[in-house]
């Protein structure tokens, strides 16, 4: 029986303490204004201190709001304005009691006072009416007015009502859209000084944007650095290729020759991946290379990706190659570009590209001793040339299969070796005492080819 009646007395005596915190300091409490203006109660004498945590508590919303905001702040993905909206009143995810209304972002028990007024404030952030497009509304009445747009592009009317708004990039001043220059100095976040934008966004980890400021939330920082997370989910900047972001937000250089393997030309860095030795030259970018390989190529094989497709011993057939390549149909005396190309390389411009440097295009020049004089028509006839069709840059025969000069010349009819040729007649390699070199050979190329790629200087003659 006495343990329920110490109970009872201090269930009794328990409002009167409450009672007595929530008064003056003579009782031994302390009033303290909690954030946005809310009391919060210390009551020392029982040794309790009470918190209204739902108060305090300010829920960092960190979802981005896309377009970003340029008024109010960004909670939950949306644009809001802390000092009235009562789900975010003050903070984002504060969200005031039944009852409250959200005033210059403090929560408040209000009742709204309409009486006797059809429009305007109803002194709790909401409105008592709205009035027509032909009325003003002045003193809580709605009275006629006749409103004027006349010269204005913008702005109000005289009635409430707005003569039209402005494009980006100008605002309104006295009715006219005018030119505005953006000024976000000293500003992190909010409008860019009354031009329509935003300066830098909304301000990250949920804070506020306040007369430029972010207050609140997650602070960036990027105190010397170049890269890297900057502590709230944003970068400090990008590091340009090969850079990579290194230890303290540094951009380091990784040298390409070891990322990509190059044996030469750039390394990335501002250095070099090497020079090829005598004999050999660097397919890259610089040297017209279809595909910057940055591998030195043997020259001396003459082909420009550096592989003899047939003729492959060099020490027998040191002045002419078989080299696979591809091009557009076009005229096989084509000037040459000077770009590296072929099968290892990529496609060519033009049939000579597949050539080396200080190799040509065999019979360029029209005269069948250039190829004659390199080579013989079983050499040419056999898989020593190549199991596919290599083409020279002439022709001696016409359709019928006779030795002549026929102008202008048809796809069938360039010298070609390997063994995809038709080797109906050889006439480079006959005495014809009447050969004159023709200057053209139109409309041949395709896929599964290559060309005769011979050493400078071409033979003149048969």
């Amino acid at each position: 029986m006495k343990t329920k009646s110490i109970f009872l007395v201090i269930f009794i005596l328990l409002p009167f303490v409450f009672a007595c915190s929530s008064g003056g300091g003579d009782n031994g409490s302390t009033d303290t204004s909690g954030e946005n203006g809310r009391d919060v109660h210390l009551v020392k004498d029982g040794g309790i201190d009470v918190f209204n945590v739902e108060d305090i508590v300010d829920i960092s919303v960190t979802k981005e709001c896309m377009p970003p905001c340029t008024k109010g702040s960004c909670c939950s993905g949306s644009c809001v304005d802390l000092g009235t909206d009562t789900s975010n009143c003050g903070a984002c995810g504060h969200a005031c009691k039944s009852g409250e209304s959200c005033i210059a972002g403090e929560c408040r028990v209000c009742t709204p006072k309409c009486d006797g007024k059809s429009c305007g404030d109803d002194g709790c952030g909401g409105t008592c009416g709205k009035c027509t497009s032909k009325q003003a509304c002045v003193d809580g009445k709605c009275v006629a007015c006749t409103g004027s747009c006349e010269g204005k592009q913008c702005g109000d009317d005289g009635c409430g009502h707005s003569c039209g708004t402005c494009p980006a990039g100008k605002i309104c001043s006295e009715g006219a859209c005018v030119t505005c220059t953006p000024n976000c100095t000293g500003k992190h976040c909010g409008d860019d000084d009354g031009c329509g934008g935003y300066c830098n966004g909304d301000c990250p980890g949920g804070g506020t944007c306040n007369d430029g400021v972010c207050v609140g939330g997650c602070i960036p920082n990027c105190s010397g650095k170049e890269c890297g997370n900057d502590g709230c989910g944003g970068k400090c900047g990008e590091c340009s290729y090969p850079e990579k972001c290194g230890k303290g937000g540094v951009c380091e250089c990784i040298s390409l020759c070891t990322t990509e393997g190059r044996q030469c030309g750039y390394d990335g860095c501002g250095g070099s991946c090497g020079t090829c030795p005598e004999g050999q030259i660097c397919a890259d970018g610089a040297s017209g290379a279809v595909v910057a390989t940055y591998q030195c190529l043997d020259i001396s094989t003459g082909c420009a990706d550096g592989v003899r497709e047939g003729f492959k011993d060099q020490k027998i057939y040191p002045t002419i190659a078989s080299c696979a390549a591809t091009w557009p149909a076009q005229s096989m005396r084509t000037t040459r570009t000077g770009a590296l190309c072929g099968n290892n390389l990529g496609p060519c411009t033009v049939p000579e590209d597949a050539c080396a440097p200080g190799w040509h295009l065999c019979m360029k020049n029209g005269w069948p001793g250039d190829l004659a004089d390199r080579i013989s028509g079983e050499d040419c006839n056999s898989p020593i040339a190549g199991n596919t069709t290599f083409v020279a840059g002439s022709q001696v025969v016409d359709d019928n299969g006779k030795c002549t000069l026929p102008l202008p010349c048809n796809t069938r009819s360039v010298i070609c070796c390997g063994t995809g040729c038709d080797h109906g007649d050889y006439c480079v390699w006959k005495d014809m005492s009447s050969w004159v070199p023709y200057t053209d050979c139109n409309n041949f190329g395709g896929s599964n080819i290559g060309v005769l790629c011979c050493k400078d200087p071409p033979v003149v003659g048969h």
